[in-house]
Order: C-alpha cells, then sequence, then structure tokens
C-alpha cells in the first residue's frame, strides 16, 4: 500500500499483490524482491517506455540483473561504485538507524 507521501508514477507505480506475482511469473520483471511484506521490482516495460520517450533510464539493480540487461535491446553504460570503508557504512547504517530512515541491520 502507498505511504502517506507517495505519490503514483512519480516513484512508484502501485499494483495488487496478485497482479505482481503473476507479471513476475510471465517474466516481465528485470529483477524483484519483497521486503517488510511488500513486493518491488523494475518492470522491463518501465524500461522502454523511458527509451522510448527518448530518454535516459538511470537503475540502480542488483548485478544478477545485469545478464537481462547487458543484451543489444538494451546497449547500457555499466558503472560500478565502490563502498566507502566499513567504519563509514557501519557509521552510514547507525545515523540511518538513529534517524529511522532504515532498520537495525546486522
Amino acid at each position: 500500500k502507498p505511504k502517506a507521501a507517495d505519490r503514483e508514477n512519480m516513484m512508484y507505480a502501485f499494483t495488487s499483490r496478485s497482479k505482481m506475482d503473476a507479471d513476475i511469473k510471465a517474466g516481465r520483471y528485470l529483477e524483484h524482491g519483497e521486503y517488510d511484506g511488500n513486493l518491488y521490482g523494475t518492470k522491463i516495460d518501465s524500461i522502454h517506455e523511458v527509451v522510448e520517450a527518448g530518454r535516459i533510464c538511470i537503475l540502480d539493480v542488483n548485478p544478477q540483473a545485469l545478464k537481462v540487461l547487458r543484451t543489444s535491446e538494451f546497449l547500457p553504460y555499466v558503472v560500478f561504485i565502490k563502498a566507502p570503508e566499513f567504519e563509514v557504512l557501519k557509521a552510514m547504517n547507525r545515523s540511518g538507524i538513529e534517524t529511522g530512515v532504515t532498520k537495525h541491520r546486522t
């Protein structure tokens, strides 16, 4: 379900769980997962819509998704960003927990 600040098609498109399950089974998602009981994912058709509109689609995807993207259909530029040092990551995690942006992770 959308949160109070979420607006349809701004950052997310909302759908029923049964429809999303069917689309996942049909291979319509580049990647998908579940977090806090909610499904999320990147629909391949959404990528096509952005490209067909003459815009550039910037994706932050799981490395496994690169197997699908690295084709002549998408022709992606792939950029790997080195993670910060472990102590910096721990500080970022602590800060996220303190501000309520993220949950506690071990």
